[in-house]
């Protein structure tokens, strides 16, 4: 049997878990950070939104309607952390903890950061379809078919149809002769 040796070097134990532990607590500070000045600049952010494109808006509210018609009990969910996260309701009248508060904060912040990027998006999709009609690419109109053959097609593996005949294909009859001189063609006489 071989003799595997196995090195303690190269940090593995608790180095590499308290490295991953730092890591985790510095990600966190620095999400919340994040997370804190998007909370701030969230009604900013809806109201630019608005100004871009007021129809990312309403997209994204008809969107939330037709969520909350396939999937009532998340859509509505979602629709109550959205109107408490804007401050509508007074935070008095819902009782939340603080944990509950920020994630209803969360839910406006977050909506608002989506409708800015929908926003920009379609400001980006007519910007696109302006330079494409500039440049003469015109889409082709919806009515023109093109024309085209359709094959019978079957699955490789599927047995033969009536019309198939298997048989061995035909041979002709003349055969060539074996060559004397190659002893290779008289082992198959």
């Amino acid at each position: 049997m071989a003799n595997i040796q196995f090195s303690s070097r190269g940090g593995g134990g608790i180095g590499c878990l308290l490295f991953g532990v730092l890591a985790l607590v510095a990600a966190y500070y620095i999400l919340s950070g994040f997370f804190f000045l998007l909370w701030w600049a969230a009604p900013a952010l809806f109201v630019l939104a608005l100004i871009i494109n007021w129809r990312a808006v309403l997209d994204t509210g008809q969107s939330l309607w037709k969520y909350i018609q396939t999937n009532p009990v998340a859509g509505l969910v979602i629709a109550v952390l959205v109107i408490i996260g804007t401050g509508i309701l007074p935070t008095g009248v819902v009782a939340l903890d603080r944990l509950g508060y920020w994630i209803a904060q969360g839910g406006f912040t977050l909506l608002s950061l989506y409708v800015l990027l929908r926003a920009l998006g379609y400001n980006q999709l007519k910007q696109f379809r302006n330079t494409m009609s500039q440049q003469g690419y015109q889409q082709p109109p919806e009515e023109e078919f093109i024309e085209f053959e359709e094959l019978d097609s079957k699955p490789k593996n599927a047995p033969p149809s009536s019309d198939e005949h298997l048989g061995p294909p035909p041979q002709s009859s003349k055969r060539e002769k074996p060559d004397p001189d190659k002893p290779f063609d008289q082992l198959f006489q």
